[in-house]
């Protein structure tokens, strides 16, 4: 089993249950990305293929390419797919395909953005599925058009664009939070999981003496990590009754947060998965992976959205009571007060959180999505 995914973690960790389930089960199973992901990857017990270009490369690429101002803002959302997922998709696919016909995949499994696979699916005979992290966002069809015309116009091979739109999506969102927007897709839900523990990982001391209050997980996420606002948000909440454990992310010191009382604690990264059972609730950018992470919990949320899947995220999650939104030009220290006071002390909140725990718990685990997917392709291929 062949999995791909751009090196960002919002992307590989939606994966992972699946992984797991493929390894505990006997597969042999491969993580071919960039090289941003591979040490986590191996400190996880995962082989690795480290095929096209890393996130920096791919930001850069794009930076440059934004000094000529997009028409409107749709051109600037097809020039930032094609830049940061479609263009390393086919240097993925040119390092993939020549190393993966020799190995011979049974199943490609991919994550949304990632196109390379589908590319060494077909020319291989393998099954092909497409992985979702999260909810759809609106004009996903179109941004999905202009980077098939890419890859397919890069790469001379036919575009692939109805084989995605019809084909089979795994999807780790829940029904009741996601998006009516999959189409014609073959939809098969999978249970998402927090991201999994590598051996290595604990909890760090400083979030282990916090003061025994409800603790609240404070992220930004890997992405838009930004300092400003994580400052602000401390400064806002810091003297409630409560602890915090902040996560600052990669290129952003905990160090820049300045000097803050006993009840906060911060490191550059924890994982979620040993965060999550000792928190009351959750403020973050509503990332996919935090946001349904979270829901798993049955924790109440706080929305920052800042970019990409996160307003689509945050809109649903305020549409089903799980959390309050505050959008960037409805940050201030008045608003990120309340709305921690009211999803820790208004019931409600916490209610609609742990109805979605329960959607959540009542989907299919991945080792269930396994055995269809190998039955699956099993009828195609006829493996043994």
């Amino acid at each position: 089993m062949l999995f791909t995914a751009s090196p960002l973690v919002g992307h590989v960790f939606p994966m992972l249950p699946l992984m797991y389930a493929a390894r505990d089960a006997g597969h042999e199973v491969v993580m071919a990305t960039g090289a941003d992901m591979v040490p986590d990857l191996q400190r996880r017990g995962f082989t690795t293929w480290t095929v096209g270009p890393g996130l920096g490369e791919a930001v850069a690429e794009l930076t440059s390419a934004s000094a000529v101002p997009a028409a409107n803002h749709e051109e600037q959302l097809g020039r930032d797919a094609v830049h940061l997922f479609a263009r390393p998709s086919v240097r993925r696919a040119l390092d993939l395909l020549p190393r993966a016909a020799g190995w011979g995949p049974d199943i490609v499994i991919s994550e949304i953005t990632e196109l390379a696979g589908r590319e060494v699916a077909c020319a291989t005979g393998a099954l092909y599925v497409t992985h979702g992290f999260g909810t759809h966002v609106p004009g996903t069809s179109a941004l999905a058009a202009v980077m098939f015309d890419h890859v397919s116009a890069q790469l001379g091979t036919p575009n692939r664009r109805h084989a995605f739109e019809t084909g089979l999506y795994i999807d780790p969102c829940p029904p009741g939070l996601q998006s009516p927007e999959l189409g014609e897709m073959n939809v098969r839900s999978i249970r998402p999981g927090p991201g999994g523990i590598a051996p290595d990982e604990r909890l760090p001391p400083q979030i282990l003496e916090l003061p025994e209050r409800p603790l609240v997980y404070v992220t930004l996420g890997t992405v838009f990590n930004d300092p400003d606002l994580a400052r602000s948000v401390l400064d806002a909440i810091q003297d409630l009754p409560i602890s915090i454990a902040i996560t600052t992310g990669p290129g952003f010191d905990p160090a820049l947060l300045g000097r803050r009382p006993a009840n906060v604690a911060a490191a550059p990264f924890v994982p979620q998965a040993l965060l999550l059972p000792l928190a009351s609730a959750v403020v973050s950018h509503t990332g996919s992976g935090t946001m349904l992470g979270a829901l798993a919990a049955g924790l109440p949320q706080v929305c920052l959205p800042r970019g990409a899947d996160q307003f689509a995220n945050a809109d649903r999650l305020h549409a089903v009571g799980a959390g309050i939104r505050l959008l960037p030009d409805e940050v201030t220290p008045e608003r990120l007060r309340a709305a921690v006071s009211s999803v820790l002390d208004d019931p409600a909140y916490a209610d609609a959180a742990t109805a979605m725990k329960s959607e959540i718990a009542a989907m299919p685990s991945a080792a269930d999505v396994l055995d269809d997917l190998v039955g699956l392709a099993c009828t195609t291929r006829q493996i043994a």
